[in-house]
């Protein structure tokens, strides 16, 4: 968890008004629940034989799962009560952010994985 905190900070995703300003390193204990299931584990392996292997269709559905997963754990933190006074119900969430987390924790890029099923289709 400290090494994700430091990574998502040294690339700037603490400052300004993001939700995670607001936040300590506590904030991605689910995150790092969700990257440490088994489920994806293999990932990071996965998705440096993209397109070199014959399971690709499976790397890019998990790497999008993956995706899914941690955009939906962002967006079920909970607002600080300013925000909430502020009229704000939910946080949002970017997909720098989510993206920066997958590239952290498993080595890999949504947006690869997304143009290499678009250039398939």
């Amino acid at each position: 968890m400290n090494e994700l905190h430091s990574l998502l900070v040294s690339w700037g995703m603490y400052r300004g008004n993001s939700f995670l300003a607001k936040k300590d390193k506590w904030g991605h204990q689910e995150t790092v629940k969700i990257v440490q299931d088994t489920e994806f584990v293999k990932l990071r392996e996965d998705c440096a034989k993209i397109g070199t292997a014959k399971s690709d269709a499976k790397t890019i559905e998990k790497t999008l799962l993956l995706y899914k997963k941690l955009e939906d754990a962002y967006r079920q933190t909970k607002c600080t009560a300013a925000e909430t006074k502020a009229g704000l119900s939910k946080v949002t969430v970017s997909s720098g952010l989510v993206s920066k987390v997958m590239l952290g924790t498993v080595g890999c890029l949504p947006l690869m994985i997304m143009r290499k099923k678009h250039s398939e289709a």
